[in-house]
């Protein structure tokens, strides 16, 4: 019953989608030996343009809700965690490799991924998207040699950053800090300045909000941290109440530095967040980098 729904629900969005596409199209998606998976499950693909296109319509059996409001002509998708369902098999290529396939067709329907607005087409009455727009929740990864292209799903995962010393002096007064964190083959050093008056000092990564780097200023060390704090609260470009402070992160730019692997990391917004007793902090970061692969994280706040 629920797969026959499944059909049910993707045959009626197709149906409505119709009604929408541009006859004047002059563009052909092409044929391709390229195979593109969603979490090692294959998916129906295109090549359109050298980039590969997938049916979003497809995603409902990858895992994904697919939602579509004809009043408005908007089609959304978004992560759910569901199983994979797709019985999906490549097919055989019926025709040599860049030969025309299916026409593509303008379309006036709107396709969101996560609240953002990307790219889309119609192909016989179902909408495609490019595979690199699923960024904003995993990793896309081209095989040339084994001719496909892998999207995995990245799961939420944080990295401590530092340990507490709870017998050191935290009486002097603080207006920077910074970081020095090494992976070694038997678990990570930390080092710097400052670091014990920050708790819960984390890298953070989920599928919503990306990679961050966080941590909280508590009341034991209210006075000393006074200077420290005022600098950050000037970096803050979304409250804990969630009031839009600044349209960019270049005030937290300026004064606070971030290095993964060597690479410096820009911060694309300043999160801020309250508790009991304790005012919390999130650089976020634009970058995509897997947890495996960071071996080194530097901080410099001043």
């Amino acid at each position: 019953m629920k797969r026959l729904f499944t059909v049910l629900l993707t045959f009626l969005i197709c149906a409505c989608m119709m009604c929408g596409v541009s006859a004047d199209s002059s563009k052909y998606a092409l044929h391709t030996d390229i195979v593109a998976y969603i979490n090692d499950a294959p998916i129906r693909s295109f090549n359109i343009d050298g980039f590969t296109g997938i049916v979003a319509e497809d995603l409902l059996q990858y895992g994904f809700g697919v939602k579509y409001d004809d009043s408005i002509r908007t089609l959304e998708v978004y992560r759910l965690n569901n199983k994979i369902t797709s019985t999906y098999t490549p097919e055989e290529l019926t025709a040599p490799v860049g030969a025309k396939k299916a026409k593509i067709y303008d379309t006036d329907i709107k396709t969101y991924l996560d609240g953002n607005l990307v790219q889309s087409f119609n192909i016989g009455g179902e909408t495609i998207i490019f595979i690199d727009e699923l960024l904003c929740y995993g990793k896309v990864v081209w095989h040339p040699e084994e001719r496909k292209i892998c999207y995995n799903y990245v799961d939420s995962w944080s990295i401590d950053l530092h340990e507490i010393n709870r017998e050191s002096d935290l009486s002097q007064p603080i207006n920077s800090f910074t970081l020095n964190w090494q992976k070694t083959p038997d678990g990570y050093v930390s080092e710097g300045e400052n670091l014990d008056y920050l708790d819960y000092l984390r890298l953070y990564c989920d599928w919503q909000e990306g990679i961050k780097i966080g941590f909280s200023l508590y009341q034991r060390v209210l006075f000393q941290t006074e200077e420290l704090n005022n600098l950050l609260r000037e970096t803050v470009t979304v409250r804990y109440d969630g009031e839009l402070l600044a349209e960019n992160a270049d005030k937290a730019n300026e004064h606070i530095k971030i290095y993964i692997n060597g690479e410096e990391q820009k911060i694309t917004k300043v999160s801020q967040g309250k508790g009991n007793g304790h005012t919390d902090y999130y650089f976020h970061l634009d970058t995509n980098i897997a947890q495996e692969d960071i071996t080194r994280i530097t901080v410099i706040c001043k």
